[in-house]
């Protein structure tokens, strides 16, 4: 063996094997990126299909439309049933907005009542609130779909607001009972001074305002955003 061949093959660089655990993140990486186009292919497809005209839907399976159009997005603008689309999104506002007015509102109250107002039948009162959590929707609905109808209220905004206004959310009721059970009742009396220091008595709805207000507004942006 020469001194060339020797200098030769000692500076041969050492060849890189792939590690068990490379594979292994491999393998997750490649199987993540088939279950992501897996997922999200539906949504492409559905989004695609908004470009298909008419005679296309039932016939065109593919992704891509064949005759692209936006005439689809132009009928929505126009309305649907004779209705303006600017109508659909403030309806859906309207409803919104005075649904979770109405449900901070009332269940805040109630919540108040549970928890810092002592009298008879509270128990059973607190625990028929509960109770009303079993119930599923379809049992009462039809019911309530009698009595607004019988009241000429149909088709208007008021069957779906009012309830919201009478704290028929039991579970934010409970959700806010919890919370205020736990402040302290110092700052009941603190808010009863500071509102009338000169009347021995006050209501019950300034002090929930002044004691409460400012430590339940988490649960109040919770129950609001849910």
């Amino acid at each position: 063996m020469t001194a060339t061949q020797i200098v030769t093959t000692g500076h041969r660089a050492p060849r890189k094997k792939m590690t068990r655990k490379k594979w292994q993140t491999v393998i997750w990486f490649v199987a993540l990126l088939a279950i992501t186009a897996i997922v999200i292919y539906p949504l492409l497809w559905l989004f695609a299909s908004t470009f298909k005209p008419n005679s296309e839907f039932g016939q065109n399976q593919g992704l891509i439309p064949l005759n692209p159009t936006f005439e689809n997005y132009g009928t929505i603008v126009e309305g649907i049933g004779g209705v303006p689309m600017w109508r659909f999104f403030a309806n859906s506002t309207i409803l919104a907005v005075s649904a979770v007015i109405g449900t901070l509102f009332s269940s805040s109250l109630a919540a108040y009542a549970f928890a810092r107002i002592k009298f008879k039948g509270l128990g059973i009162f607190f625990a028929s609130m509960i109770g009303t959590l079993l119930l599923p929707v379809h049992v009462v609905i039809i019911p309530q779909y009698i009595w607004f109808n019988k009241l000429g209220l149909i088709d208007t905004f008021v069957p779906l607001i009012l309830p919201k206004f009478l704290a028929t959310e039991a579970f934010f009721v409970f959700l806010m009972v919890q919370f205020i059970r736990n402040l302290p009742k110092d700052m009941d009396e603190a808010a009863r001074h500071s509102t009338a220091p000169a009347r021995p008595g006050i209501s019950r709805p300034p002090t929930l305002a002044r004691s409460a207000r400012s430590r339940c507004s988490a649960r109040c942006c919770s129950r609001a955003s849910s």
